[in-house]
């Protein structure tokens, strides 16, 4: 069985020759993933005026810039106070998630450049998350000598992620679209879990 590579050289190569179809879906789904850190500070009254089932591959390819204008306007509005301080540990992830969303409203937009920045805050957000966890478990991981990884754990799954939905981009199919709802479904789980271990480490 051929070895999958799930390098950072593997997802350039990828994202390099992604169509513009499969960069405008691969960074909506990297939005997706994002989304409970998103509705921490914008409210999930904002998340939810997005019908449900939007964010299948067949829907973002030709409808995520309506979806984005929904969650710009709920960012816009603001965060309340209160619960700004609260999250402050938080406040450079949700930076590089808003980030994801603002960015497409550049006026020097490109698609793939976009999904290029999606693709790496992304990747960000997750390296951020894995040092935010260790301070709130207050155990630091021990790496034997010369054993360090050169991803983090949460960095290395999100890393992968990027990798196979782009693959499963390159051909589109029920089949393919149904496994990349799966992969981003547990990249949000995963992402959800981490936020609420962090808050819950910080109270």
């Amino acid at each position: 069985m051929e070895e999958v590579d799930f390098s950072h050289e593997a997802l350039v190569r990828e994202l390099g020759e992604a169509s513009p179809e499969s960069h405008k879906i691969a960074a909506a789904m990297c939005v997706y993933r994002v989304m409970p850190v998103l509705e921490r500070r914008i409210g999930s009254g904002a998340a939810s005026a997005v019908p449900a089932g939007t964010w299948s591959p067949a829907m973002v390819a030709g409808e995520i810039f309506p979806i984005l204008e929904v969650l710009r306007a709920g960012l816009d509005a603001g965060t309340d106070e209160e619960l700004a301080e609260e999250d402050e540990e938080i406040e450079e992830v949700f930076a590089m998630s808003s980030e994801m969303v603002l960015r497409a409203f550049a006026e020097d937009f490109e698609i793939s450049r976009w999904s290029d920045w999606c693709s790496s805050l992304c990747l960000d957000v997750h390296q951020a998350f894995d040092a935010l966890v260790e301070e709130a478990d207050q155990e630091p991981r021990f790496y034997p000598a010369g054993q360090y990884p050169d991803l983090t754990e949460l960095q290395a799954c999100e890393l992968e992620d990027q990798v196979r939905i782009l693959r499963l981009l390159r051909h589109r199919s029920q089949t393919n679209d149904m496994d990349v709802v799966g992969i981003v479904e547990a990249g949000k789980a995963r992402v959800a879990a981490s936020l609420e271990q962090i808050l819950e480490g910080g109270a």
